[in-house]
């Protein structure tokens, strides 16, 4: 719950704080008084709907097959919110510093008369409104499925772990020309040089990381956790690995998007 002047997070008289996998999710949500939890999803690929679903599903399907290994699929799968921002006009094949700015509108849109509207304050403390995640066509192509099962219990398809989507950091801010001029004039070591460019950038950090399709649910909680924005971002995330390389599909691990039975059900847990 917020504190009494709805100004900040703060915890209920005599709250003991959750432990164990993905704590933070859950701490946060009592902190703040905000249940709903989750990663906004820019698509930036529009070549193929029926890619986009399946990948969609295929995504839903693990991050439930994640809460459910951690035992927490009644508690947070109710409050997980999916958001996936289509905009072709302006997101298709477009800079991750463009998936960056509109990402940030919607922030913006959720603090003015959305779903924080009523604490604003709370951009500042979840992952919701200073992460988001991006889909191009980079990542579509390295994303592969894989069946999941036996003849006795039947077949589904699952994400293979070795597929890639884009954090973007929202935080994120790159120098002008002028600042990075100035600070060329007081003298302050160039930590940049020698970096190729990246999207458009030779900074060190791009403001933005290839992460494993897997794992969702962890890393929300992880970048929820206490520290500073850049010692999250650098410690959970970014980590030294620059993006200079795209990733590309493993078909040792599974089969492109486009061989996944349509409609077919996805995930891990095979129900008879």
């Amino acid at each position: 719950m917020p504190n009494a002047a709805n100004t900040g997070p703060g915890y209920p008289e005599g709250y003991q704080s959750a432990s164990g996998d993905l704590a933070t999710i859950i701490n946060n949500s009592v902190a703040t008084g905000f249940f709903k939890w989750g990663f906004v999803i820019l698509r930036g690929v529009y070549d193929n709907d029926d890619e986009w679903q399946t990948f969609l599903n295929l995504f839903k399907a693990a991050i439930a097959d994640e809460l459910h290994d951690s035992k927490l699929e009644d508690q947070l799968g109710p409050h997980l919110e999916w958001t996936v921002i289509e905009d072709r006009t302006a997101l298709e094949s477009a800079s991750k510093a463009t998936a960056r700015t509109r990402f940030l509108a919607w922030v913006e849109e959720q603090k003015r008369d959305g779903e924080i509207a009523d604490r604003p304050w709370a951009a500042g403390y979840l992952p919701r409104y200073k992460f988001c995640l991006y889909v191009d066509e980079v990542c579509i192509k390295s994303i592969v499925a894989r069946l999941h099962g036996g003849k006795l219990i039947g077949f589904q398809w699952c994400l293979s772990s070795t597929g890639s989507v884009v954090i973007v950091n929202g935080l994120h801010q790159d120098y002008s020309p002028e600042e990075k001029d100035d600070a060329d004039d007081d003298g302050e070591e160039d930590d940049d040089e020698g970096y190729m460019e990246v999207d458009g950038t030779t900074h060190y950090d791009v403001g933005w990381a290839y992460i494993g399709v897997l794992g969702y649910a962890e890393l929300y909680s992880n970048l929820g956790s206490g520290g500073s924005h850049g010692q999250i971002w650098d410690g959970m995330v970014y980590r030294g690995r620059r993006p200079e390389r795209d990733p590309e599909p493993d078909y040792d691990y599974g089969r492109p998007l486009s061989e996944v039975e349509r409609g077919a059900k996805y995930g891990q847990r095979i129900k008879k």
